[in-house]
């Protein structure tokens, strides 16, 4: 369990003259199938800035906003509080010509693997909210392994309150200043409306990859994270008869609780 600034390994490739598929071994080789070419599809897709002669200084500039070691004792110390299973941490520069995360998830992205985390921010962001993507995401690692799902078995409603519980565990450790702003896109009426009008009917719908629409909104006529929002305040609902739990407690509770407490 490390993790891993991928602007060293940029300074190997452009300085060393390090091959880029060795230079990034230590991330590729969580998933030896996928080419090179289609990891910086996909990094780049979530955020991550682009690798070119001309970026290079960007890479490096943004180097001096990391704080390792910081964020490595924190990192240590969510996996001590979840009793969470190992996982890698990569960090990367955010490509601030990505729309979509600087304006809807302020300038940080995350996605998260049973076996390694992958986050994208920009320069200026603070440590504080570096560590509240960390969070979210390693918390995710943590409900993933609890609740024995994965991208095929998952449902809706478990993806919703994966999302809703991470940022809680946000909020409870870190302060209300460092939720994502999805947290509070739409008041509760427009949220119990989608909620009857789409959601219920479909929360027991399985594989990650029928879940985005109902996520990221956009299609079906929803609006944008609505999926999101809907699974904090779920979350949100529930703490306010059962708080106090633990954090681990939480994590293994599943998803048809809070639903059920909701409904």
């Amino acid at each position: 369990m490390k993790i891993f600034d991928s602007s060293s390994w940029v300074i190997r490739h452009f300085y060393q003259h390090v091959p880029v598929d060795k230079a990034f071994a230590s991330l590729f080789n969580h998933d030896k199938a996928k080419s090179v070419r289609d990891w910086f599809y996909f990094l780049e897709d979530q955020g991550m800035l682009p690798l070119s002669r001309k970026t290079k200084r960007d890479w490096i500039k943004w180097r001096k906003s990391l704080n390792k070691e910081e964020l490595t004792t924190f990192l240590l110390a969510l996996k001590k509080d979840f009793s969470g299973p190992d996982a890698d941490v990569f960090l990367f520069p955010l490509n601030q010509a990505h729309q979509r995360i600087m304006k809807e998830l302020g300038g940080k992205n995350g996605c998260s693997f049973p076996s390694h985390i992958l986050l994208f921010w920009k320069d200026t962001l603070p440590v504080v909210e570096q560590k509240a993507v960390l969070l979210h995401e390693y918390h995710h690692v943590a409900r993933l392994y609890y609740q024995e799902v994965n991208e095929g078995t998952i449902s809706l409603l478990e993806s919703m309150i994966m999302e809703g519980l991470a940022e809680w565990e946000v909020q409870t450790r870190l302060g209300s200043a460092c939720l994502a702003p999805w947290t509070s896109l739409y008041n509760e009426n427009e949220l119990l409306t989608w909620w009857e009008k789409v959601f219920r009917n479909n929360i027991h719908l399985k594989g990650r990859a029928y879940h985005y629409p109902f996520l990221y909104g956009g299609e079906k006529g929803l609006p944008p994270l609505i999926g999101y929002q809907l699974g904090y305040y779920l979350v949100q609902s529930y703490m306010k008869d059962k708080g106090g739990q633990s954090s681990l407690t939480m994590l293994k509770t599943s998803a048809e609780h809070f639903l059920l407490e909701k409904s």
